[in-house]
């Protein structure tokens, strides 16, 4: 579940514990290569990363719809066609995610565990 914890690690905007400068490294040049293969810029990126760790940490028990008036939404859908699911996490229904039920449960509990107690999103004022 490398996705995640560079998009943890790019939203939080901090070193995720346990995680070498080398592996930091390689999450900057996954999320380079993110950038290019789902055709978004850093802003467009960023706000999916927010959109999706917001959904997975308050309501993945829920789907999350992705309306295509929405801009963001088709970012999302491209995003998660890019990264195979978020490495399995989440799987694409008609216009809707649902976290994937294929997913090992401790498997996918631990992440969504992670999310909950690792993200933490910044309040603007």
């Amino acid at each position: 579940m490398m996705v995640v914890k560079w998009m943890l690690d790019d939203v939080n905007n901090v070193k995720l514990e346990g995680v070498t400068e080398e592996q930091v490294e390689a999450g900057r040049r996954a999320r380079r290569q993110l950038l290019d293969l789902c055709e978004l810029d850093a802003k467009r990126l960023r706000l999916v990363e927010i959109k999706l760790l917001s959904w997975l940490r308050d309501r993945s028990d829920c789907s999350l719809e992705l309306n295509p008036d929405f801009p963001w939404c088709g970012d999302a859908r491209a995003f998660v066609q890019a990264t195979a699911g978020l490495d399995g996490l989440v799987v694409l229904h008609d216009e809707r995610l649902v976290v994937s039920a294929e997913l090992p449960a401790d498997k996918r509990d631990d992440v969504l565990k992670a999310i909950r107690e690792r993200y933490i999103p910044r309040v603007m004022t």
